[in-house]
């Protein structure tokens, strides 16, 4: 099997930032869906919402949706949002997302009586990012020599801070530097010094497939039983 072995010696490096939103004159509706809606299944439907609706992010802060225009100078796309639900749930059958292809939801619009939360305009800054295209956090490769890659990768999440006693939107950011060793596993164990004893060598290694799957290996024992 051809895979790529993570040095597990070398720890992973990482750095965070906190990054405060700014904002203003944003076009919002709260919406509820009836049935009631799990925080699991509000999440993800939210996600697959703001992925196929053009100029729309949509998250759900219990027990909410809440949607933005990302066009500011109208409505128009909001005000079609829910006039048009039949139409959106008939486009993720076609999607043939799991769990929501045999779904249907009543649409109820909820009147904003008050300013939206920071932990909202938070979500909504994670959601636009993580639905972005092209992803604009994908990983890469900042060094690869002699057999051995730095792989940076980027995560981020949504974040609220307290500023002079308020309550403010923001973002984190964080940065992880990976070592690998890009050798295939056969090589790996061939030149390692320690090769007269694979089980102390092998067992619990991480290992990544030409899929790109990450998988440990394991010792597997069978027993054998005689007539």
């Amino acid at each position: 099997m051809i895979a790529t072995t993570t040095i597990r010696e070398i720890k992973t490096l990482s750095s965070s930032e906190i990054f405060r939103l700014n904002f203003s004159n944003l076009n919002i509706i709260c919406f509820q869906l009836k049935p009631d809606i799990e925080q699991e299944e509000g999440i993800s439907l939210s996600f697959h919402l703001s992925r196929i609706l053009p100029h729309i992010v949509v998250v759900w802060d219990k027990p909410y949706f809440y949607a933005l225009d990302q066009c500011k100078k109208s409505m128009q796309y909001l005000q079609c949002f829910g006039r048009d639900w039949e139409s959106i749930l008939e486009q993720i059958a076609v999607e043939g997302i799991k769990d929501f292809s045999d779904r249907t939801w009543q649409f109820q619009e909820v009147p904003l009586t008050k300013t939206v939360s920071a932990n909202v305009i938070s979500l909504f800054a994670y959601q636009v990012l993580k639905t972005s295209k092209p992803y604009p956090f994908s990983s890469i490769t900042a060094l690869s020599k002699n057999g051995v890659q730095v792989r940076r990768e980027a995560k981020f999440w949504a974040e609220t801070i307290e500023i002079d006693g308020t309550l403010q939107a923001a973002i984190t950011l964080t940065f992880k530097s990976k070592f690998l060793l890009t050798k295939s596993l056969a090589d790996f164990y061939l030149n390692h010094p320690e090769k007269d004893n694979p089980e102390k060598l092998l067992i619990d290694l991480n290992v990544r497939s030409l899929s790109g799957d990450i998988a440990i290996i394991s010792l597997m024992k069978y027993s054998s039983s005689s007539e």
